[in-house]
């Protein structure tokens, strides 16, 4: 009797399970009823995305060539500038991009914060009155020779500085054009 039981419960679930499969297999999953609108959606949703990203590219550029004009020379002032500047609507590329090239424009301010104390009058009088007594002491070196290789020094890392600043920029400009942006 049991196993009659079994036996008769296998059977009306193996019917269950064919006819739930029979409705089901002749439905495939459907997205929506009409998928192409859904695309169109999508595409809609990508191309507004892609509008916004050159606006903000553009914008964000725009701005930052107006800060290299009023700031013209103040590296200092141009780095201070590119930090007010809004990335938050950018995309993530462009705003890493964008954020390697102002911290060389900030490298580049310390060196030349650096260089204008190295010219202060300030320091050029302490330097001159040292080399005086130097020499009068028979020095070889004097503290003249020291502010020179000093200067030397920091030239080379202008221009070192320079370079990539050039480079971040090529990248930032890479970035910009790869989202449609139309430089100069």
């Amino acid at each position: 009797m049991k196993k009659m039981m079994r036996t008769w419960l296998m059977i009306m679930l193996a019917m269950i399970l064919l006819f739930s499969c029979e409705h089901t297999a002749h439905t495939a999953p459907v997205i929506a009823d009409n998928p192409v609108p859904l695309l169109d959606h999508v595409q809609d949703q990508r191309k507004n995305q892609a509008d916004a990203y050159k606006t903000a590219i553009t914008t964000l550029i725009q701005q930052d060539s107006l800060n290299a004009v009023v700031n013209k020379g103040d590296y200092t002032a141009i780095a201070a500038g590119m930090r007010q500047l809004d990335l938050s609507q950018c995309p993530r590329d462009f705003a890493v991009a964008y954020v390697a090239h102002m911290q060389a424009w900030e490298h580049e301010a310390e060196i030349q914060q650096a260089i204008a104390v190295l010219n202060d009058d300030d320091t050029n009088k302490k330097v001159a009155g040292a080399v005086v007594i130097e020499k009068a002491l028979g020095a070889d070196h004097t503290a003249y020779d020291d502010i020179n290789a000093e200067k030397r020094a920091l030239k080379d890392k202008a221009n070192e500085a320079d370079s990539i600043i050039s480079t971040s920029y090529d990248k930032v400009e890479q970035v910009a054009v790869s989202y449609g942006v139309t430089l100069h």
